[in-house]
């Protein structure tokens, strides 16, 4: 496979330089892979797709995760990918952000279950151009 971006692209949203991050060897037929080795992805804790990312998954579906900026180094293209944090006082915030959220909300209102995946609307789609 010829790589379109060999080299590590700036993120678009930050400016910060990316890094390779490997891949686990995932058949991409299972519809689980990329089809490529490795992803850029942006590291910056800063970035606005990761701080607005964590707005949007508790939004949309009730979880304390976010999202990072990430290129796909065989086509070039530009997406997300779910992201986690290791700043202690970011998710301690969102801990209780969570905490509060379940709180307001109806248990039949919740974005929870294993089979309504294929049934969220286009809109709640996050569309990193947006920012």
């Amino acid at each position: 496979m010829k790589l379109k971006v060999t080299e590590p692209p700036t993120c678009s949203h930050c400016g910060v330089k990316m890094v390779a991050q490997e891949l686990p060897p995932i058949n991409f037929s299972d519809g689980l892979g990329w089809g490529t080795s490795f992803l850029w992805v942006c590291p910056s804790d800063d970035c606005p797709i990761f701080r607005k990312g964590f707005y949007k998954t508790m939004e949309n579906y009730g979880q304390t995760t976010s999202m990072r900026a990430i290129v796909e180094p065989d086509s070039g293209l530009e997406s997300v990918t779910p992201a986690f944090t290791l700043d202690k006082e970011h998710l301690k915030d969102f801990v209780k952000i969570r905490k509060e959220y379940l709180e307001s909300v109806h248990e039949e209102d919740l974005p929870l279950g294993d089979d309504d995946d294929d049934e969220w609307p286009d809109d709640d789609i996050y569309d990193p151009s947006k920012d």
